[in-house]
């Protein structure tokens, strides 16, 4: 057992020898230590930064809740690899440390992405009116919310915006007109509509000006007078 220990001993200090006189056996060390859990574990570390341009890629896909997840997962992942979980040996520790300056400037683009998204629709399942929203919006045709708006970021902005408007909350009109898809305009002025008949509890569809102003910003109904808008929302 000695003599094994010290020939142990000897490969380990003299590997460029042990390579050449002891090849077999120098191949079967590596194989049997690149199958130990530390080694694997340093691999999958080490290859973390390699997904970036493939988690973009997916990232860019979606909008809306699917993406602030899938956002948050990749955040939450790289936490947690470099800040939380407590590597029990020393290969593992090494292979983060090489690639923490890479995946910690990934870590920041993914935060600066999170920050940069809009607020997130409320949950149906919290509120009755963003369900009154949801639910009439959706069934004011078979393709649902895609029959009017171009992105489901247009549809979760604007769907806010009315949750908020009728909730009593603040809400801020967005800059910029929302795009609707063409030949929607008397189902969107229907829905919106069958809306305000729910969810109004003091004003009159006729004189609601903020309500009219809100209807403004989608593209259809940008220029219209409050009275043609009462005529197309009560058609």
């Amino acid at each position: 057992m000695k003599n094994i220990k010290n020939w142990v001993e000897w490969m380990t200090r003299n590997p460029e020898l042990a390579e050449k006189y002891y090849p077999e056996t120098m191949q079967g060390l590596t194989d049997r230590i690149k199958e130990s859990e530390p080694f694997l574990m340093a691999l999958i570390i080490q290859k973390l930064p390699d997904h970036f341009p493939k988690w973009k890629t997916e990232a860019n896909q979606y909008f809306g809740i699917k993406r602030t997840k899938m956002i948050q997962g990749y955040i939450e992942l790289i936490n947690t690899v470099l800040f939380e979980y407590e590597y029990s040996n020393e290969i593992e520790q090494n292979a983060v440390e090489n690639i923490k300056p890479e995946l910690t400037e990934q870590l920041e683009y993914w935060v600066n992405e999170l920050k940069a998204l809009p607020p997130q629709p409320i949950s149906i399942n919290e509120s009755r009116t963003k369900k009154v929203i949801f639910e009439t919006l959706t069934n004011m045709d078979k393709q649902g919310w895609q029959y009017a708006f171009v992105s489901e970021q247009d549809y979760n902005l604007f769907a806010d915006l009315l949750t908020n408007f009728f909730e009593y909350k603040p809400y801020t009109l967005p800059e910029t007109t929302i795009q609707l898809k063409r030949t929607c305009k008397t189902k969107v002025a229907k829905a919106l509509g069958e809306i305000h008949k729910e969810l109004s509890n003091e004003n009159k569809l006729s004189t609601d000006t903020n309500y009219f102003q809100l209807i403004r910003v989608l593209s259809h109904f940008e220029k219209e007078t409050e009275g043609d808008l009462y005529k197309a929302l009560t058609r």
